[in-house]
């Protein structure tokens, strides 16, 4: 092949079954994967390896456009299918070195043509099925090195994968197992611990964590891998058609009935209401304030928000949580809780509704599995209203509005989501709660997690610009 070439990302393949269980009837192209596209990633790789034109065909049109303008240079073209992904970028570019020797047309996959490489001429006269009038060439095998996303069982091994792990969390899998493995000692013997201090009627709906090892500095567990996607990775690709959303909506109402729920004093309770909704808050706040990041953030809120600081917007969400506190401890009530039910901890089979639930906040003792009866609800919520998902994927933007302040915006997501979210407000208007309350504790989640993302500084910005938006919502509906 010659030095230059010319990369066709073909995507002009929707997924279908069973693909599209896991990321909807979408170009494999657009699929997010840690906080980018699939077609991002291979712009990426292949302008870090020089000599490319990269042409990403998402229409026969410009498909064909890409041949033409090769067969007219006489350059050599790959075509490559948007649904195979190399299983790294260091395995995509040793991939694309050898390709670049290639002194014969061939194509790329043993099982199922992945990708072919030609003169764009030759190509060219494949027309629109390169895939299939290229069958009789010979073979280069990289099967190993690629995965195929029409497979579903290799996808959701890829995809499973692409959430981030908190920086404290290695997370590693095999056929039959998840390993879990942390230097948090402590937070990884809860979170095993938990399952087993939980009441037998409960704990059908978690994955069992086993074989607890605790090592010089680090402590790990096991569970067992089931091949069903978390509710993240479809909420964020579209794939939770309305009527699965009403299912797994089902599922989780019946997990959060299905607590265990003690009365308790109103002094109790309201002391629970106070530790989850505004000393954590204090606290994380005051550890945002401690880092190097906190006077930048401070610095694009004084100039792009209506806001001073981040002290003003903590201000505004205690103006909340004070209206709302007496509401709050009503009923007087703990529950046992997962501690942290948001989509990425969901296990969600949409074939059959089957939900089950990982990564609980932990326990070591019994009296630990309690908590405040709307909190698990209000993880949920900032999943559901609160874009939470959208915002760790990557899936958003920060743009300056008209009234020339910095508002985020999601990627492909505003008029999807907003019959599902509706639904969602239905379902806790119809429990008798108010919606107004539960959004002032999703806004508490939001501010709670911000040191735990210092580390990025867009992501932080993005995160504390949706404690704006909520609060500007809460504003108007006050």
């Amino acid at each position: 092949m010659s030095e230059r070439f010319t990369f066709v990302l073909d995507d002009r393949e929707l997924a279908s079954s069973p693909a599209s269980t896991l990321i909807g009837p979408r170009a494999f192209g657009g699929i997010v994967f840690r906080r980018s596209t699939l077609a991002g990633r291979v712009s990426d790789a292949l302008k870090a390896a020089g000599g490319v034109d990269f042409v990403h065909a998402r229409s026969d049109a410009e498909y064909l456009a890409a041949l033409a303008a090769t067969a007219r240079e006489g350059s050599w073209c790959v075509i490559w299918h948007a649904s195979a992904v190399a299983r790294s970028r260091e395995a995509f570019l040793a991939l694309l070195a050898r390709l670049r020797l290639a002194e014969q047309q061939v194509r790329v996959g043993a099982r199922r043509t992945l990708a072919v490489v030609g003169p764009g001429l030759v190509l060219q006269q494949t027309a629109l099925d390169p895939w299939g009038l290229t069958r009789d060439w010979p073979v280069l095998d990289v099967d190993d090195g690629l995965v195929d996303l029409t497979d579903y069982r290799e996808a959701l091994r890829f995809l499973s994968g692409g959430f981030e792990a908190r920086h404290f969390n290695n997370v590693s899998a095999d056929d039959a197992t998840v390993t879990k493995r942390s230097q948090d000692i402590a937070k990884i013997s809860a979170e095993h611990d938990f399952y087993y201090l939980l009441p037998d009627t409960l704990r059908s709906w978690f994955v069992a964590p086993t074989n607890l090892t605790v090592g010089e500095g680090w402590a790990s567990y096991q569970m067992p891998r089931h091949y069903v996607p978390d509710a993240a990775l479809q909420w964020i690709h579209g794939a939770l058609s309305p009527e699965d959303f009403e299912r797994l909506l089902d599922a989780t109402f019946a997990f959060l009935d299905a607590r265990p729920v003690r009365g308790v004093s109103v002094r109790e309770v309201g002391a629970a209401v106070d530790a989850l909704y505004l000393t954590k808050v204090e606290q994380r706040i005051a550890a945002l304030e401690a880092t190097p990041q906190s006077a930048r953030l401070n610095g694009l809120l004084q100039f792009g928000t209506r806001e001073r600081s981040l002290r003003d917007l903590v201000a505004r969400y205690h103006a909340h949580f004070t209206r709302h506190r007496a509401a709050l401890c009503e009923p007087a009530a703990l529950a046992i809780g997962h501690g942290d039910l948001c989509f990425s901890n969901m296990l969600y089979d949409a074939d059959n509704g089957q939900l089950r639930l990982i990564d609980p906040r932990g326990a070591r003792t019994e009296a630990e599995l309690w908590t405040h009866a709307g909190y698990d609800l209000a993880k949920l919520s900032h999943s559901v209203l609160g874009d939470y998902d959208w915002i760790t994927s990557g899936r958003y933007r920060v743009a300056m509005d008209d009234d020339r302040s910095l508002g985020i915006h999601l990627i492909d997501g505003n008029t999807a989501l907003a019959p599902r979210k509706q639904a969602f407000v239905t379902r806790i208007e119809q429990r008798g709660i108010d919606p107004r309350v539960l959004r002032t504790c999703e806004a508490s989640l939001f501010l709670s997690m911000l040191p735990l993302h210092s580390e990025h500084p867009n992501k932080l910005l993005a995160l504390t610009l949706n404690v704006a938006r909520i609060l500007d919502e809460l504003d108007a509906n006050a």
